[in-house]
């Protein structure tokens, strides 16, 4: 129950965030005037997917578990990891149509704007420019796209908190995804305020939205397969304990064994030697006795 295809797909969607933030810093000067507005777009596109993917496995990880153990009818419930992905699928399907409406309808470009003060001389005036990332109706776009994840967090949340009781073996990372969806809706949030608060700023507003992306995604991978890999180390050296004893057990019976057969063979040995012993003695007598005939016969042959 565990799903391991959602755990790549986290995987995935993490990735896709990591990369987002790596393209938002790529300005002109690395890319090109031309080309900056792609990388606006592939910006939007990576962090919105990015998001998500990873949101969305998280959230229907604690959906099967919230649906499976607040089944009242006496009807098994079985939910497979195929309907996650397809329910995956419509999630991202939904974010692609809003990209999709938002780059036909209102295409994102990049604009030159003016920052800081001019710097005046005898004979010029230089202006600092910089070019950033908009449409005509970039904010009603951008409170669309906010919206479908707030929608996403919210009912991710109310999810871990019916979720939160459950503790069960066979669903070792039920508290990891409780946990781990409070850490994404809390850092969100945050960051989403101070990306606002801090726009004017450019150099500013990048610093704090990435720093806030990457904790994010850090914390929320650490959540999630850290345990894991413990659980897995932890595995491994059970069995090295196991294989160690084994051996030990293996090599005193061994050992044990060699004793005992030392022993009848040993024991073997003396039998045969009084077995032979005997029939030497046998042999004596038997030597002996035809001396005693042969001399008898000698004295009688003498006295005639």
């Amino acid at each position: 129950m565990s799903c391991p295809k959602l755990n790549y797909c986290i995987f995935v969607g993490c990735t896709l965030c990591f990369v987002s933030v790596i393209i938002n810093g790529m300005d002109a000067a690395v890319v090109g005037t031309k080309n900056r507005k792609y990388t606006c777009i592939a910006e939007i596109w990576l962090l919105s997917l990015g998001f998500t993917i990873a949101f969305g496995s998280v959230m229907l990880k604690t959906w099967r578990i919230y649906k499976i153990f607040t089944n009242v009818s006496k009807i098994k419930l079985v939910i497979k990891d195929r309907s996650l992905l397809v329910r995956l699928l419509q999630l991202v399907i939904i974010d692609i149509i809003i990209l999709i409406l938002w780059n036909v309808i209102d295409p994102i470009t990049a604009t030159a704007i003016n920052i800081g003060l001019p710097q005046r001389s005898s004979n010029q005036v230089i202006y600092n420019r910089l070019q950033v990332c908009t449409s005509k109706n970039s904010i009603a776009w951008f409170v669309v796209v906010l919206l479908y994840k707030l929608a996403m967090l919210l009912y991710g949340v109310s999810l871990a908190w019916r979720t939160r009781k459950v503790s069960i073996d066979s669903l070792n990372d039920s508290r990891s995804l409780a946990i781990c969806i409070y850490n994404i809706f809390v850092l969100s949030a945050t960051s989403v305020a101070i990306g606002m608060l801090s726009n004017a700023v450019y150099n500013v507003g990048y610093a704090l939205k990435s720093s806030f992306i990457l904790l994010s995604t850090i914390s929320s991978v650490s959540l999630l397969y850290i345990p894991k890999i413990i659980r897995i180390l932890d595995h491994r050296i059970t069995i090295r304990n196991n294989v160690r004893s084994f051996r030990i057990d293996y090599s005193e019976s061994n050992a044990n064994g060699a004793s005992i057969r030392s022993r009848f063979s040993v024991c073997n040995l003396d039998t045969e030697i009084k077995r032979l012993r005997a029939i030497i003695l046998e042999q004596k007598q038997q030597i002996t006795s035809y001396r005693h005939k042969l001399g008898e016969n000698g004295s009688t042959i003498n006295d005639d």
